[in-house]
């Protein structure tokens, strides 16, 4: 009777973890770490000031966040949907000299409005970027930034590319005060 429990509890767990990893792919991105030299460059490119908001949408184990908090006195929001990357990033991060503040939140990013967002993070599927440049223009504040690494979202100009050896693309966004010259259709579209 009690390996029966036991099977049966495992089983649950498995099933349930299996669940969150599929409902996590198929809602932005597997679990896929974006390379430590690029998380420096894309916190650089960032130009984060004290005081701003950053979010991670799909913070996997909080490196962006670490290492945005280790420069600016920012406060520094990943949501995540792997709850083991989750409880992973939460149990090392104390232990990151920082000096903004980290908050990791179990939950699906694209239920959270952008707009108290200064600096916003990704590395996200192909298929979802446009999806995601669409809620960045509807809700992101005048000045706020997208900083995608890998993939381009192909409905928004980027005001720059950085290509370096080593490391994918990586795309920066800015919303304007106008909003415009940043939604464009693409040629073959």
């Amino acid at each position: 009777m009690i390996s029966f429990l036991v099977s049966a509890f495992v089983l649950i767990n498995l099933i349930f973890l299996l669940t969150l990893i599929f409902f996590a792919w198929f809602r932005g991105a597997p679990t896929v770490f974006t390379p430590q030299k690029a998380v420096k460059k894309m916190v650089k490119v960032a130009e984060i000031n004290d005081g701003q908001i950053i979010y991670d949408l799909g913070s996997g184990d909080g490196r962006l966040l670490q290492e945005a908090a280790r420069k600016r006195k920012a406060l520094c929001i990943g949501y995540e949907l792997f709850p083991l990357i989750l409880i992973w990033s939460k149990l090392k991060t104390p232990f990151i000299k920082k000096r903004g503040r980290v908050k990791l939140i179990f939950g699906d990013f694209w239920t959270k409005n952008l707009n108290c967002a200064n600096v916003i993070f990704c590395f996200l599927m192909p298929q979802f970027m446009n999806q995601l440049g669409n809620k960045f223009q509807k809700e992101a504040k005048t000045g706020a930034k997208l900083i995608s690494y890998a993939f381009e979202i192909k409905n928004l100009k980027p005001k720059f590319v950085l290509k370096e050896k080593g490391i994918a693309p990586i795309f920066v966004y800015e919303k304007d005060m106008n909003n415009k010259n940043r939604i464009y259709q693409r040629e073959g579209l």
